[in-house]
């Protein structure tokens, strides 16, 4: 973050290059850019502001983000036989989601890429571990992302009955929390809120009181429907790109218009999560070489003589 900023403060351009969290480590550091509040939720709604165009990478063919394994092609480009990758594969599908989860995190710490190749596949046949993180918890009153975050303020049912929620005392404490951050200035970069109770809606800029009366009109109407919504989760655009979600984002569309957005699909060529950290030949001539080396030359002047 220190050196993003005196970069950006001696005038240097530079182009960052990120894959799979590193993203998120990358966006954190721009929203802070783009913004003088470096809330730590998550989101990034300022990321936007600190750079001159953002290009994703996206294929639909990425087990983790949401992709079905295509074994044939993992076979080829491990080398074994389909029959062979199919059997592995079907060895490590035994298992619960969240050990082939952590077995994957694992094995990406160790040189043999077989078996985190592999593993991506098992999770592919899941339906990848992106749209995990949006499964919600049936024993607990405020479950799924929430759960644990409000526990002080449930009270415990018999049975299998879910607990119940305090609404009052709620209320109560996320007012108290956001009356004891008033008294900052919303424009000095030196005065951030550390907000605890409202993190979940500490985006942008100090909490009003009007921010707090409708999350908690949302967190009531969440918890009366099981966290059940009206819509699915938006896919991870390394998924699917701007252009599946640019028809209801208008905010996306205006980007892509303007040429500050911009994305690159790579379904023929990118078929495991880590394909990119260890691209074979395709996939380095036709993305790093073409998309994102040429893409760079023809926009820097990088070894252009003056």
């Amino acid at each position: 973050m220190p050196l993003l900023r005196q970069l950006q403060q001696e005038g240097i351009r530079i182009n960052v290059i990120t894959h799979s969290l590193g993203a998120r480590v990358l966006l954190t550091a721009l929203n802070i850019l783009g913004d003088p509040h470096p809330f730590k939720t998550g989101v990034f709604p300022y990321a936007h502001r600190a750079a001159k165009q953002f290009v994703v990478l996206h294929s639909v063919n990425d087990p983790i983000l949401g992709g079905r394994a295509r074994i044939e092609l993992i076979a080829r480009h491990l080398g074994v036989s389909v029959a062979e990758a199919r059997a592995r594969v079907a060895t490590i599908t035994r298992n619960p989601i969240g050990k082939a989860l952590n077995e994957w995190v694992a094995a990406q710490l160790r040189p043999d890429e077989h078996e985190a190749t592999l593993r991506e596949a098992a999770i592919g046949t899941a339906g990848g571990a992106y749209p995990k993180k949006w499964w919600r918890f049936l024993d607990a009153g405020l479950g799924g992302p929430l759960r644990g975050k409000y526990d002080n303020f449930m009270r415990k049912q018999r049975g299998a009955r879910p607990p119940t929620i305090h609404w009052d005392r709620l209320e109560d404490a996320l007012m108290r929390e956001m009356q004891a951050h008033s008294h900052l200035d919303s424009v000095d970069p030196e005065q951030v809120p550390e907000y605890q109770l409202l993190t979940p809606i500490a985006t942008r800029g100090l909490i009003q009181e009007p921010h707090v009366e409708r999350y908690l009109m949302q967190l009531r109407d969440l918890v009366e429907n099981g966290f059940k919504t009206n819509s699915k989760p938006r896919p991870a655009l390394g998924h699917v790109g701007f252009e599946e979600v640019q028809g209801t984002d208008v905010f996306i569309r205006d980007k892509l218009e303007e040429e500050r957005f911009a994305f690159v699909k790579q379904d023929d060529w990118l078929f495991t999560h880590s394909g990119m950290r260890i691209p074979d030949v395709p996939l380095f001539e036709n993305v790093y070489r073409d998309q994102i080396w040429k893409r760079f030359l023809s926009k820097s002047g990088f070894g252009h003589y003056s």
